[in-house]
């Protein structure tokens, strides 16, 4: 998760986030390795071959920031889920930490995009700066 997002929770609610930790180097290599076996070219660009992967899934507006939301419509629940910024970036966050503290951890004004990858299920997210949400089931 990035400082300036860190920064602005402490602010707002006077204590720091810690709700959350960070893959090392060669956990993240672990996990982009897993998940090109369901999708090849997603060491190469993360968004792209998410796009290329997943279906798009239409949600009224205001529904994509209520994760809780768009995890009951789409079955998406687990205790952990990992969240891949980009290729090199992997945060882990307990499920119910990640929704109370959505609007804290995804900023599409600042975010290009936000992974959310449920391991356990084989199941993937992606919200878009845009407002679209990308949903797959992976399988080999």
């Amino acid at each position: 998760m990035e400082e300036f997002k860190l920064k602005i929770f402490k602010e707002d609610k006077g204590t720091a986030f810690s709700e959350f930790s960070k893959f090392n180097l060669n956990d993240v290599k672990r996990c982009i390795s897993e998940l090109e076996l369901f999708i090849p070219s997603i060491s190469i660009s993360l968004y792209q071959a998410i796009l290329e992967k997943c279906q798009f899934v239409d949600f009224d507006d205001g529904e994509i920031m209520d994760l809780k939301i768009v995890f009951e419509k789409l079955n998406f629940y687990t205790e952990t889920i990992f969240v891949l910024w980009d290729e090199r970036t992997i945060d882990t966050f307990n499920i119910e930490k990640l929704i109370l503290n959505w609007e804290y951890i995804f900023y599409p004004h600042s975010d290009e995009a936000v992974v959310l990858y449920d391991k356990l299920n084989n199941k993937i997210l992606m919200f878009t700066d845009y407002g679209r949400v990308y949903y797959c089931h992976l399988r080999c």
